[in-house]
């Protein structure tokens, strides 16, 4: 009987599934589970159901925790059986992967560890037919087996196309579809570019734009009636590239001057833009107009977050700030229309699953939220390392488990509703 709920469970999950698919705009990977960089379409929505609607005192049951993850700050990601993360061991950045209970397979390096600025990794694999990508913070790009972590091939992407390393190191997390593997150098030389997966040559690359460089974004992909469009942020503009070819299509520069540029949301047509320095920060929705790549500011807030980011689901959009206002919104993705807020509290980041946002601070504390048009509401929450500052890594929700790092040392809950 178990395994025949599991079983339909399973069904629930593919229907599900569908019905985002028709609903989303974001492009998502053709690979299962959580394959890359805040999920299937890069968002940090998660289309499981049956999950716990509230957790025991202390938090939901930890089925294990490893520690042989090297130290750093980027979130696994998770595909047909096994764990892939990244972490600084000794003077390497190492590639792990896991068995689903937390034991190690392998681990591969690819190129130097960060040692300056908050030391270790930062930016998450992607998975693609059986093929492992990343780039360390120092901009090596490599692609490695998945059964194995053998390399096939690396490129230089810094060096590559005459850009420079930023404060805080690299942190992009690349992007793979249709066959490329697509990264954002900010050089001299180019923009962005499109590598061909399986060899690393380059296909296609961007016009260099004047006084651009890298900053902490990833790009995402939506589909126009143009066709397929990657969105990214530099250090002083947000962009949009088509993905067939590598035109810049449109450019928006950044509202303030600001080195930290987040990943971008995108939520009907509106490509939302975090920015954050110490002394200013702000965030914004573009309305893009697909049929003629013009975008337009719709709205406009003075704060930021300079490391959580925004999660689009349902019509609200979801964030942190600890600039300007500290605490937590919940907006109407739309309008920008603020609903509800937590104030006073750190910042953190965010993913959303079974109609709840799960936030993690950046003091260690594990929160499942309800925000609404008129409570933001803390449903259960546990701390995770107590007393901590520097709790970066984003949460991970695959097949009933949720999954959190912090530092060296990986997390993994069960939050499914018993059968």
């Amino acid at each position: 009987m178990i395994q025949i709920k599991r079983i339909f469970a399973g069904v629930l999950t593919a229907c599900a599934l569908s019905a985002v698919a028709k609903e989303a705009e974001g492009v998502a990977s053709t690979e299962p589970g959580w394959p890359q960089w805040r999920g299937p379409r890069r968002d940090g929505v998660s289309v499981e159901k049956g999950l716990l609607a509230t957790w025991p005192e202390g938090g939901p049951k930890l089925l294990w925790k490893s520690s042989v993850i090297g130290k750093g700050h980027s979130s696994p990601i998770i595909s047909r059986g096994s764990i892939y993360i990244t972490g600084d061991e000794g003077t390497n950045l190492c590639v792990f992967a896991l068995d689903l209970e937390g034991k190690l397979k392998w681990k591969a390096p690819n190129g130097a560890g960060w040692k300056r600025n908050f030391e270790g990794s930062r930016s998450s694999c992607c998975i693609s037919d059986g093929y492992i990508y990343h780039v360390n913070a120092n901009g090596r790009l490599a692609c490695l087996k998945s059964t194995d972590g053998a390399e096939v091939w690396s490129v230089p992407i810094l060096e590559k196309y005459a850009s420079q390393n930023i404060l805080w190191g690299i942190s992009e997390s690349p992007l793979v579809a249709d066959g490329k593997v697509f990264v954002t150098p900010a050089g001299q030389e180019a923009l962005m570019v499109a590598l061909d997966a399986k060899t690393g040559q380059q296909l296609w690359k961007t016009e260099a734009l004047e006084g651009e460089k890298p900053s902490y974004s990833s790009a995402i992909m939506v589909d126009t009636d143009k066709g397929r469009q990657l969105i990214a942020c530099g250090s002083a503009n947000t962009f949009g590239v088509d993905a067939a070819t590598g035109k810049l299509l449109w450019k928006h520069k950044h509202e303030i001057d600001c080195s930290v540029a987040l990943t971008p949301s995108y939520y009907k047509n509106n490509v939302i833009v975090s920015l954050c320095i110490r002394s200013n920060a702000c965030y914004y929705a573009l309305s893009l107009n697909k049929e003629s790549n013009q975008v337009v500011r719709k709205w406009k807030h003075e704060m930021g977050n300079p490391f959580g980011g925004v999660t689009c689901a349902e019509g609200k959009l979801l964030y942190s700030s600890q600039r300007n206002a500290i605490g937590w919104l919940c907006l109407d993705a739309e309008s920008g229309t603020i609903q509800s807020k937590q104030e006073k509290t750190d910042s953190g980041s965010s993913i959303y699953a079974d109609g709840k946002f799960y936030g993690l601070y950046s003091n260690g504390k594990m929160a499942l939220i309800e925000a609404g048009t008129k409570d933001f509401r803390v449903v259960s929450e546990f701390e995770l390392i107590k007393g901590k500052k520097d709790v970066w890594a984003h949460p991970v929700i695959c097949d009933g488990r949720l999954y959190l790092r912090y530092a060296d040392t990986l997390y993994c809950y069960d939050v499914r509703q018993p059968l």
